[in-house]
């Protein structure tokens, strides 16, 4: 769940927008990058656990926004849209090397939960999450798009 608020437009002169689905629009209409990030939301049975993995595993950088409410830093993300007979919302982490990484996260005593899958679109296992839940991680084989900073530039 995210929320946004912002102006998509700006008709103040300036280069021309690429890369957008409006062309014709683009000519007169500057379309600026209003979207700065992603937050996701994890619900969790232990919350508290679940963070405490996520800060000694992992060891994202996080902020506290009070009470020991932490938020972690991701890497840079990706959003793909599936078909599918319900709307819902899943998080993978993603690697470049499954086997490797496992092995790391082993060393912490992570625990996986079934075998890798060897899928069309990517190699995946199951972390066990302490508040009883399970997340995703894979070594993808599609095309990954290039990151670069969100700006308005």
């Amino acid at each position: 769940m995210f929320a946004c608020q912002a102006h998509l437009y700006d008709s103040r002169p300036s280069r021309p927008a690429t890369n957008t689905l409006f062309p014709v629009l683009s000519r007169t209409l500057t379309l600026l990058r209003v979207i700065t990030g992603s937050h996701v939301i994890v619900y969790s049975k232990d919350e508290e656990a679940d963070r405490n993995f996520f800060k000694e595993v992992f060891d994202f950088d996080s902020v506290d926004a009070g009470h020991g409410w932490l938020i972690f830093a991701l890497p840079p993300a990706e959003v793909a849209f599936h078909p599918g007979d319900e709307s819902r919302h899943e998080l993978y982490l993603m690697c470049d090397d499954l086997e490797k990484t496992m092995g790391e996260l082993k060393r912490k005593r992570v625990v996986f939960k079934g075998p890798i899958d060897e899928l069309r679109w990517g190699r995946l296992a199951h972390i066990e999450l302490p508040g009883g839940g399970t997340l995703g991680i894979y070594q993808p084989k599609h095309p990954i798009p290039a990151y670069r900073p969100i700006t308005k530039d």
